[in-house]
């Protein structure tokens, strides 16, 4: 059974009625189950370089760089930790690379993405409020409404956010001129939407929409069976 569950339902509810999102979402599915691999075989934790790229200070700090030849991320927490740290790696500062922080133009077209992409057909009713907190008060404020009046929908928004995330992330590894790197798709396990990928029959909306569904039922099984073990261990 997949382990990995990041917008499955969503793919699933649009899966053969707007393929167009399924199939962006799809793409998404398949960049998290890739291994970023540098020339000499050490991995990148994209991870860790997606959530350096969502952290949000007013001082710029802590900062994150990337070893291109290690992979390894270091993290400074202070300028003056910065000073040090240049002085410590000498001539091999060339090999580190700063991972940019997200801007807020960027977090507030990917909120214009999600409020009129995404909600007007699965929340019809908080659309129009999330739009108008966009506009009026950028991505912060729409997040805030969501918090308050979205009926939940906060909780898509963070996972579309992370989800856009995952992408920039991906275009900077694989474009970024001083970082050279091999993708190779790991997967979760033995499931089936992991075995039409390795198959080559993930571009096929109707068979990945018989996969989802299938991983979705399987889900359910599993918290069936959850649920009876906790019932059976509480008599």
């Amino acid at each position: 059974m997949c382990k990995y569950k990041r917008s499955l339902e969503t793919f699933f509810h649009f899966a053969l009625e707007k393929t167009a999102l399924a199939r962006s979402i799809w793409w998404r599915y398949c960049v998290s189950m890739d291994a970023y691999i540098l020339p000499n075989g050490a991995r990148i934790d994209a991870g860790r370089v997606v959530e350096a790229m969502l952290a949000e200070s007013e001082d710029g700090y802590p900062r994150v760089y990337l070893n291109t030849k290690t992979g390894v991320l270091v993290e400074i927490p202070f300028v003056d930790n910065l000073r040090r740290w240049e002085k410590e790696v000498g001539e091999d500062r060339r090999l580190y690379v700063h991972i940019e922080p997200l801007t807020d133009e960027w977090r507030s077209a990917v909120a214009r993405d999600y409020i009129t992409g995404l909600l007007p057909d699965m929340a019809p009713s908080v659309a129009p409020g999330a739009v108008r907190a966009l506009e009026e008060g950028g991505w912060r404020n729409m997040e805030q409404f969501l918090t308050t009046e979205g009926d939940g929908w906060i909780h898509g928004w963070y996972q579309f956010l992370s989800d856009e995330a995952w992408e920039h992330m991906d275009d900077w590894l694989t474009d970024h001129p001083d970082i050279r790197i091999k993708m190779e798709f790991e997967g979760c396990g033995n499931c089936s939407l992991c075995e039409l990928i390795r198959r080559g029959e993930d571009g096929d909306p109707e068979k990945l929409a018989k996969a989802f569904a299938m991983e979705n039922a399987m889900q359910n099984v599993e918290q069936e069976m959850q649920l009876f073990m906790k019932k059976k261990d509480g008599k």
